[in-house]
């Protein structure tokens, strides 16, 4: 996350769920040095909605400390559902049980395209109301 970079997630897609119907958290890749920076910045943009406790820093291009997969957290966490933009991590998450959508903002993720990418598990969306369209349809009974 750039400090220029404003967050493509509309608030009011995060706010509109219904208390107890969704338990969002963040699952990111970033390393464990700017894991503060990571949290201050998911305060800052999305007040209230990420506690502490459900951010989830993998550390993968990490220097120093232990890297965990996001496969390996959405299993920890019991995640149903990975919401990424990247493919390699919808793949991983997707070969370990857990559905995934690549999120692809109107279809202007190059990085993430390719004949290639097909697999069962991996749902590809095009906008934010199509991702609360799934949730709402998959998800019609709130979360224990």
């Amino acid at each position: 996350m750039k400090r220029s970079r404003n967050p493509r997630v509309p608030d009011a897609v995060l706010r509109q769920q219904p208390e107890g119907t969704l338990r969002l958290h963040i699952v990111t890749s970033r390393q464990e040095e700017i894991a503060e920076e990571t949290r201050s910045w998911l305060e800052r943009h999305f007040p209230g909605i990420f506690p502490l406790e459900r951010i989830h820093i993998g550390n993968h291009f990490g220097r120093t400390g232990p890297r965990v997969s996001k496969s390996k957290i959405c299993v920890e966490i019991g995640a149903r559902l990975l919401i990424d933009d990247s493919w390699e991590y919808c793949r991983e998450v997707a070969e370990a049980g857990t559905p995934a959508l690549l999120f692809d903002l109107d279809g202007s993720y190059a990085w993430n395209k390719g004949d290639d990418r097909v697999h069962g598990l991996v749902t590809r969306v095009t906008s934010w109301t199509h991702v609360v369209d799934l949730l709402s349809a998959a998800l019609p009974e709130p979360l224990e």
